[in-house]
């Protein structure tokens, strides 16, 4: 299903928006690859909480390993692995905890658009480990959103 993609911005950052004739997305990079609305274009509905924008160097401050997730940050739809909450790691109980919402949450993320597929793409490489996260998101019909890992 081919889609639309347009260049926007969200506050201060960058963003692209997805669409088709019934449903759109809004994805901005900067901020973890945060999906900010998921709107129904047919009903005019907003799927998702709607929230803060960030300035620029408040967002600096949520990409910090030790920055806590607070109410004011919680809108929009985020990756959050390895986990949802501050806890000890698994693999080394006695190093440093791990963080807030996950690796992703927060910091900005590689951007690749597939406008022949009507795709937006996002990487994401953690430094802690040795492992990188891809995400796609497109449309696998004219309304039905498609996330794939």
């Amino acid at each position: 299903m081919n889609a639309t993609i347009e260049h926007r911005t969200w506050g201060d950052w960058p963003s692209v928006r997805l669409a088709t004739e019934a449903v759109e997305l809004e994805v901005v990079s900067e901020v973890g690859a945060r999906v900010v609305s998921l709107r129904d274009r047919r009903r005019d509905r907003e799927w998702l909480v709607q929230g803060h924008k960030p300035r620029e160097l408040e967002q600096m401050d949520w990409a910090g390993e030790g920055f806590v997730f607070g109410g004011r940050e919680s809108f929009g739809w985020d990756e959050c692995l390895p986990t949802t909450a501050v806890c000890a790691d698994p693999t080394a109980p006695d190093g440093p905890a791990l963080r807030d919402h996950g690796d992703q949450w927060g910091r900005g993320a590689y951007l690749a658009l597939d406008h022949e597929r009507g795709a937006v793409e996002h990487t994401w490489s953690v430094p802690r480990w040795a492992y990188r996260m891809h995400r796609r998101l497109s449309f696998a019909d004219h309304e039905t959103v498609s996330a794939e890992y």
